[in-house]
């Protein structure tokens, strides 16, 4: 059951603590995934008149960001309902890569008209994060690759697959705005993000090979 979100109370949003080998993709049968985005994880604060603050994921200040005056505004026109808070979940895309500058590419939804959404499901949140963006229904022009479905000019949802992961995985990992792919089990229930490990078992990555890491 959802609990109402009191202002200031800044969670730690889920994050995967183990990952799967790209062979191993389909031991999770059921499960859906999304693009795992080569950015720096942000969550955004939508105050009740609709004025945006982001964190990092260990509920801090960006140190090398903020938001610029056509960010807040690409965030105060979504769609949302005044008078309530709102948190998203998502990845900045300004500083890792050479062509993204001033993006967000949100993923999750934490907090909607207030409540937050302990004991939702997955398939709810996002559901709820489609709705929440404005439904966007066209794909983001300026990497020629269809990245994630475009919201406005900085604002980016990512997909949701639910079939086919192993061909998602290979599709676009040539690129360097894509590290992977998150799996995400659509009937896990989000926990109270008190600590960082609260929500870990509904959800693993699959990176791609780096120098840093094998998978």
């Amino acid at each position: 059951m959802s609990i109402a979100y009191r202002a200031g109370f800044v969670m730690f949003p889920p994050r995967p603590e183990g990952s799967v080998h790209p062979d191993d993709l389909l031991q999770y049968p059921g499960w859906w995934a999304q693009r795992k985005f080569n950015g720096t994880r942000t969550v955004i604060f939508i105050d009740p008149e609709g004025t945006a603050t982001i964190k990092n994921r260990h509920k801090e200040d960006h140190r090398a960001y903020k938001l610029t005056g056509e960010m807040r505004e690409a965030i105060r026109s979504l769609p949302l309902e005044r008078g309530t808070w709102h948190v998203l979940d998502g990845e900045l895309m300004h500083s890792k890569t050479k062509g993204l500058k001033d993006r967000i590419v949100v993923f999750d939804i934490l907090v909607h008209d207030g409540e937050y959404l302990v004991g939702t499901t997955v398939k709810d949140r996002f559901d709820l994060l489609f709705y929440a963006v404005g439904e966007p229904d066209t794909y983001e022009d300026e990497t020629g690759s269809e990245l994630a479905l475009r919201v406005n000019d900085n604002l980016w949802l990512a997909e949701m697959f639910d079939s086919d992961l192993p061909d998602r995985f290979r599709e676009l990992n040539a690129l360097d705005e894509i590290e992977g792919l998150v799996l995400k089990d659509p009937g896990g229930k989000m926990q109270p993000g008190v600590i960082e490990k609260n929500n870990t078992s509904w959800l693993i990555r699959c990176r791609k090979p780096h120098k840093n890491y094998q998978y």
